[in-house]
Formats: structure tokens, sequence, C-alpha cells
């Protein structure tokens, strides 16, 4: 059964999303499943402590 498909609106600077579709053309994938893929191999791969930063007024704090 295939899994519905949903559209997320996101922002980015215009520097990451050059950066994201370059790594797409270079593995021959849209820049959508680029990101799915990326977003999919950070949750997979990381603990909740990795994926996560603390947020102060909606910036993220240390780093």
């Amino acid at each position: 059964m295939t899994e519905t498909r949903v559209t997320l609106l996101v922002r980015v600077p215009e520097r990451l999303k050059s950066r994201l579709a370059e790594i797409a053309k270079r593995e021959r994938r849209s820049l959508s499943k680029q990101v799915e893929l990326l977003l999919e191999r950070c949750l997979e791969l990381g603990s909740e402590e990795h994926v996560t930063a603390p947020v102060k007024g909606g910036r993220r704090v240390g780093n």
C-alpha cells in the first residue's frame, strides 16, 4: 500500500537550497526526493538527542 504524500513548505537560505540541489543532481534525484531522503536518514541514524536542539526565541541555542 502506498503511503499518502503531503506537502511541506520549508523556508531555507538560498545557499542551503543550492547545496541540496547540487547533491540531488549528483545523485540523480529530484530536490524534493533528496530532502526527503536526508530527513529520513537523519531521523533513522540520530537519536532524539542529536536530532533536536533547544530553541530560544525561534533560534537554536549553542553552535
